[in-house]
């Protein structure tokens, strides 16, 4: 029987699989709001002003980057799931844990230098980038078990005297 090419859920590794689902729902949450502030209510005379509120979304200032990263990160896991990856020579898991990683790394410079008036948006953003953290960690580890670089050599005993 001949398997047909397409997305192979079941063949990714757990590294990758977390970062595919913490990649797609980063991705959601970076059109979320990150920032809100609100003006109006009632002046110092009691008089009702319309309250008028604004707000701006993960991909604004270096959430840009941060967004650019997790489409990265998505498109090259999704070549890798549907088999494209098979014939290039690249360290995949390396350059998964890099994407990861950046993304994450950028979307937490994104509220730290945007803390004020901080949205719902950018706190579930930090606890997804310390997914893609732990995912970026969890792929570095699979690289390093690939590589043969996992486990030190016992040291040497000496000889005898």
């Amino acid at each position: 029987m001949e398997q047909r090419p397409g997305f192979n859920w079941g063949g990714l590794s757990m590294g990758s699989k977390g970062a595919l689902v913490a990649g797609a729902l980063m991705l959601i949450d970076l059109f979320l709001p990150w920032n809100r502030v609100c003006t109006g209510g009632e002046d110092f005379l009691g008089t009702s002003i319309p309250q008028i509120c604004a707000s701006a979304s993960g991909w604004s200032s270096i959430g840009v980057i941060a967004g650019l990263l997790v489409l990265a990160l998505l498109v090259w896991e999704g070549l890798n799931a549907a088999g494209a990856l098979a014939n290039v020579a690249a360290p995949k898991k390396l350059i998964t844990a890099a994407l990861a990683a950046g993304a994450a790394v950028f979307a937490l410079l994104r509220w730290l230098l945007n803390t004020e008036f901080a949205s719902f948006g950018a706190y579930v953003g930090i606890i997804l980038s310390l997914a893609l953290l732990y995912a970026a960690w969890v792929n570095w580890q699979e690289h390093k078990t690939m590589a043969g670089g996992g486990a030190m050599p016992p040291p040497m005993m000496p000889p005898p005297a």
